[in-house]
C-alpha cells in the first residue's frame, strides 16, 4: 500500500525512501535532506489516522421500467413497469429525433406493478411508421429509458 495510515513500515512511500524494499527513490538535494525528509514522511504517516468510506445508502431509483413485449411488435406492444412509492409518473413514446409522439401517462400512481399498451399511434391516433421508437419514464428525480421497434 503506497501509505498505510500509522504505519509507516508498510507504506511503500516511506519505504522507498529510506531504501528498505530494494527501490530507491531519486535522491534529494544531499543525503541530509533525504534523511530529514524521510524523518518528517515517517512522523506525518504515523500521525494519520485510517479512514474507511463505507458508501450504505445508495440512491436507488422508485421505480423498475421493464424491456417491452412483443419486440419487434406491429399492433400492440406492453410495457411493464413498477414503482415501490407512490410517485408522480411520466410515461412517454419518442422517434429517433427525439420528439414526442404519444403521452401514455401523466398521472400520480401508489406503488405497485403495472402494464400500459402502445397500439402505435400518435397523440392524434394516426398510426406511427415502421421504426425505433424509445419509452421514457420518468418517476420523481429519476430518468429510464428503453427501446421499442414497430414494424409494420
Amino acid at each position: 500500500m503506497l501509505l498505510k495510515p500509522g504505519r509507516p513500515e508498510e507504506s511503500i512511500l516511506y519505504l522507498r525512501l529510506n531504501n528498505n524494499d530494494g527501490s530507491r527513490m531519486p535522491p534529494l538535494a544531499t543525503q541530509h535532506l533525504d534523511i530529514q525528509g524521510a524523518a518528517l514522511i515517517r512522523q506525518w504517516i504515523e500521525s494519520q489516522q485510517s479512514t474507511h468510506i463505507a458508501i450504505t445508502n445508495q440512491l436507488q431509483p422508485d421505480f423498475t421500467l421493464a424491456q417491452s413485449y412483443p419486440n419487434p411488435f406491429n399492433r400492440t406492444v406492453i410495457i411493464p413497469y413498477a414503482l415501490s412509492k407512490e410517485k408522480f409518473v411520466h410515461l412517454s413514446i419518442y422517434n429517433l429525433t427525439g420528439q414526442q409522439i404519444k403521452k401514455l401517462i401523466d398521472a400520480i400512481q401508489p406503488a405497485g406493478q403495472y402494464t400500459i399498451h402502445w397500439d402505435g399511434s400518435d397523440a392524434q391516433g394516426h398510426p406511427m411508421a415502421s421504426g425505433i421508437y424509445f419509452y421514457t419514464l420518468q418517476a420523481g428525480p429519476y430518468i429510464k429509458t428503453r427501446k421499442l421497434l414497430l414494424l409494420r
